[in-house]
């Protein structure tokens, strides 16, 4: 059986995770706690989030990233990964700069005083903007955030950036694209609950791509981006390596809820249309626009390479949502 953390092989490290319970952060912490010392930071405003984490070896500490006093984290960390992100809906630019700038920022400053070695902020493919120009998001591209979710995360990147060229911490950035999997939140959750229902989708004749990234090839990736010596200082994209259309991926749910998906061709500018007369051009746009990202660097650099395929990841994000009966 392939192992999906396959990336995973510190023993005996100390490292600190923000937002443990999350669904990218839990699985991966919960393995490296196995071998190594691991505290997580979060608000842990979900009832039965802090048990959960500590269940699994997990050491806790209460915090609240929007508030920027980290006076209670220990010291000695030799690595930090910055998970926690505010997302939410409604969120405006104030409130994004606050949580994910401003904290971050202040994170990376009390990480470099307490001695950890090395920096990995997660941050977003929306940092380039809500579709691709010219072909596949590159490392060298000029990032052109759109939205305060984007805007924050890249001024989050240049927090930490900045914060480290006064002193010894190495930065690392992680630009993933949409996240599935067990514990599906957002558009993901939404296109699944749409894919339950199986009603007819006009979507036969979107012709675009978009990348994608499974959480336990996401947790691998970071696990990597930790630990290899060759990490220091880069910014990386990932994703699982296949890039599909979005009816090819409302089949592939479809297929994996049991309820096949029912296409029919509408032309996209019919499509872009009926979006704007009821206000939802965003969503239309995640629709039909692409949105790909080229992985090469981390593949190459670093000899990455995703351990768990597309099918299998959504069979098993599918498997989670019908056994978790989200409604």
């Amino acid at each position: 059986m392939m192992d999906p953390f396959q990336g995973v092989t510190m023993r005996g490290k100390k490292l600190l995770i923000t937002g443990p319970a999350g669904q990218i952060a839990f699985p991966l912490a919960e393995e490296l706690a196995q071998h190594n010392e691991v505290w997580g930071i979060a608000r842990f405003s979900e009832p039965g989030s802090q048990e959960r984490c500590e269940k699994v070896g997990i050491r806790t500490v209460v915090c609240d990233l929007a508030k920027g006093d980290f006076s209670a984290l220990p010291d000695d960390f030799e690595y930090l990964l910055h998970l926690a992100t505010f997302q939410g809906g409604g969120l405006d630019y104030d409130q994004a700069i606050r949580v994910n700038a401003e904290g971050t920022a202040a994170l990376a400053t009390a990480a470099m005083a307490a001695g950890v070695g090395r920096f990995v902020f997660v941050s977003t493919s929306k940092v380039m903007g809500e579709k691709n120009r010219e072909g596949p998001f590159r490392e060298t591209d000029a990032p052109a955030p759109e939205d305060a979710y984007a805007l924050s995360k890249w001024a989050g990147e240049k927090a930490v950036l900045d914060v480290c060229r006064q002193g010894r911490m190495q930065p690392v950035i992680v630009r993933p694209p949409l996240v599935y999997g067990p514990g599906a939140k957002g558009n993901m959750l939404a296109l699944l609950k749409l894919c339950r229902m199986a009603p007819p989708l006009p979507l036969a004749a979107v012709d675009n791509r978009r990348s994608l990234i499974a959480v336990a090839n996401l947790a691998d990736a970071l696990a990597v981006c930790v630990r290899h010596p060759k990490a220091a200082g880069q910014i990386y994209f990932v994703s699982d390596g296949e890039d599909i259309s979005t009816p090819e991926l409302v089949r592939r749910l479809g297929a994996a809820l049991g309820r096949p998906a029912k296409l029919f061709p509408m032309p996209t500018a019919v499509l872009r249309y009926s979006a704007l007369l009821v206000g939802q051009t965003a969503v239309a746009g995640r629709l039909i626009e692409s949105l790909q990202v080229d992985d090469q660097k981390i593949r190459r650099e670093l000899r990455w390479t995703p351990p768990v395929g597309m099918v299998k990841a959504l069979g098993d994000m599918a498997a989670w949502f019908a056994s978790r009966g989200v409604s």
